[in-house]
């Protein structure tokens, strides 16, 4: 199982819908422990369906106890050049929710980012070696959305 302090990143993985053909995301400290809400890096963009239309719909946000999941630990990210601490908790045991939120889109707050799919799979294939990945189309950082301190995913 999987959890997050990340409030905006959980919503994201929550409104994910099943046939998002593609989702590329990431969560992290720059360093090698974790820092402040405002010093976390985030991004996060859904690839569009074939028919153009953004493949995100309303979800859950389980919340569950931090004591029950260790923290994934830092390590070297070859494409930054630098150790980065993932905002990604695990547990090998099953968990008891002690909350479960509904949440939308609209949560997100703002223009939900995307991006085309096939193209980003072409250049993957074209650069196996090291994608060259610049925003996505139509892409919009995600903003901080409300304190995070002890809540969502792993509180």
């Amino acid at each position: 199982m999987f959890a997050t302090e990340d409030l905006t990143w959980a919503i994201a993985y929550a409104v994910r819908a099943s046939d998002c053909p593609q989702f590329l995301n990431a969560c992290f400290y720059p360093g090698d422990r974790p820092g402040t809400p405002a010093q976390r890096r985030l991004f996060f963009s859904y690839g569009r369906r074939t028919d153009g239309t953004v493949p995100v719909s309303p979800g859950v946000v389980y919340v569950v106890k931090a004591r029950f999941f260790e923290r994934q630990p830092p390590a070297w990210d070859v494409d930054l050049g630098q150790v980065i601490t993932e905002c990604q908790w695990t547990s090998r045991d099953t968990v008891d929710v002690v909350a479960a939120v509904r949440v939308t889109p609209a949560d997100l707050h703002g223009p939900i980012p995307t991006h085309d799919s096939a193209e980003v799979s072409a250049r993957m294939t074209q650069y196996a070696s090291g994608f060259p990945w610049g925003a996505p189309d139509a892409w919009t950082p995600a903003p901080f959305v409300g304190s995070t301190e002890g809540t969502c995913g792993a509180c």
